[in-house]
């Protein structure tokens, strides 16, 4: 869904200096928490195809789970756990450091998959994830388009179908997330809206250019960051009554 004007363009308007990247972001974000990390979760963590921008201590053991049966080929983890979210297979304060990039708009039951993230951190443990917000172009569409329509488009932008899930979006605004939170035992460290190229829009000259047009524009006033492609955030376990 790429053509020779679109390709031009975008390495006029996003040239490899263009930083604003929400896994690099995240990177960023959750190197501080590494170090002290011995035992990690990666919730949803896949095959591994796009690698991890960060990088652990060597005695940091990295457990993945997901329901995808490929788990198994992930070369970055040294335990891959087949299982649901909502129903962890790991003991009460398992791990110091849980991990989510792009996993939560899969969840039906978010408030679930919360609270069996804070029962596995240990005590002052931190969960980092970034997700796709529902008030963006792309989320909204996502939303209200069958998943048939998903798998078409990943199609023509190089993904395998199989590689496409049901997505439901009930943790995908800041809104929504501060509702839930109060729910669990989490505190809200930070939520931070973040834009990205329209990559989805590269089918044609007309269509990049009108979501570079908007990138710019959402990104350069921050009335307008609920409107951002992504939410990076960071909780910290404390030791709260959950509801």
């Amino acid at each position: 869904m790429k053509c020779l004007r679109t390709e031009y363009w975008r390495s006029k308007l996003y040239p490899e200096k263009w930083t604003q990247d929400p896994v690099a972001a995240l990177a960023r974000e959750i190197t501080p928490f590494l170090g002290a990390s011995r035992r990690v979760l990666d919730l949803g963590a896949g095959r591994g195809r796009s690698g991890l921008p960060f990088s652990f201590e060597e005695d940091t053991t990295l457990f993945g789970i997901d329901l995808d049966t490929g788990l198994g080929s992930n070369p970055y983890l040294h335990h891959a756990v087949i299982a649901a979210a909502e129903e962890l297979p790991f003991s009460n304060e398992s791990f110091q450091l849980v991990i989510g990039i792009y996993v939560f708009e899969h969840f039906q039951y978010p408030l679930h998959v919360l609270r069996e993230v804070h029962r596995v951190l240990a005590r002052g443990g931190h969960f980092v994830f970034l997700t796709p917000n529902l008030f963006h172009y792309v989320g909204l569409i996502s939303l209200l388009t069958p998943l048939s329509f998903h798998k078409w488009i990943n199609k023509k932008r190089g993904r395998i179908e199989k590689d496409t899930f049901p997505t439901y979006y009930g943790f995908n605004s800041r809104s929504r997330m501060k509702r839930v939170l109060g729910q669990t035992g989490f505190e809200p460290v930070m939520l931070r809206s973040l834009e990205v190229q329209p990559n989805y829009l590269l089918w044609s000259l007309p269509t990049f250019v009108a979501g570079a047009l908007y990138e710019r524009m959402v990104s350069r006033f921050e009335i307008l960051s609920p409107f951002r492609a992504c939410i990076l955030g960071i909780l910290r376990k404390v030791e709260r009554k959950i509801v």
